[in-house]
């Protein structure tokens, strides 16, 4: 990481480069901004910082060939471990949307919208987003006793509920109207994808 701040600092004393460095290095600052309340500094999405990070690298070490033929080759290294390790790779939205096709049913997004992944992979299902704005509160429990008087089985994702829903009031709710976790799976970077169904008044009573 050294070498990389060392270089940024030869890049931006070279004048013809220093617009370009703040052009590219414009995204790095703000995702680095972003991610102190949002979770969006995976690896899988700082993908497009590579080419802005091998330019530096490129720029600010140009008189050093061998110590760029080296950073070159640590990159390569980087580059192949992310592709053999699908824990560092993309969410995994179309596999889930591939397991959620066994069950026809609605799909909820405990957000203020259906999630855009699920929009684009999972375009022909029911979709429904459980909440008015970022974060679930207590006055979304009328829509939810609404829209679930209407159901018998939904599918839910776990996805982002940390930020959404720490307290799990959606979970809790379903579970106290009489509603059971099927099955469950988890996705690698979406976390759990739950299948619920609504019980009957005779198993409520069991």
């Amino acid at each position: 990481m050294g070498l990389w701040a060392a270089a940024a600092i030869r890049v931006w004393q070279d004048k013809s480069l220093r617009l370009g460095l703040f052009i590219l290095g414009l995204p790095v600052m703000s995702v680095l901004l972003a991610s102190s309340w949002l979770p969006i500094n995976g690896v899988w999405r700082l993908l497009f910082l590579q080419p802005w990070l091998g330019w530096v690298l490129m720029a600010g070490w140009r008189q050093h060939t061998k110590l760029k033929i080296l950073l070159i080759t640590v990159e390569v290294i980087i580059w192949l471990i992310y592709l053999v390790n699908p824990v560092w790779q993309r969410e995994q939205w179309r596999q889930s949307v591939t397991w959620v096709r066994q069950k026809p049913a609605p799909v909820v997004s405990v957000f203020s919208a259906p999630f855009a992944p699920l929009q684009w992979y999972g375009h022909d299902l029911p979709l429904w987003a459980a909440s008015q704005q970022l974060r679930v509160k207590p006055s979304d429990k009328e829509q939810w006793s609404a829209w679930l008087s209407q159901q018998s089985d939904l599918w839910t994702y776990d996805y982002l509920q940390d930020l959404t829903d720490p307290d799990r009031q959606f979970y809790q709710f379903l579970r106290s109207h009489g509603w059971q976790e099927q099955t469950g799976a988890s996705f690698i970077h979406i976390g759990a994808v739950r299948y619920w169904q609504k019980s009957s008044p005779g198993q409520e009573n069991n």
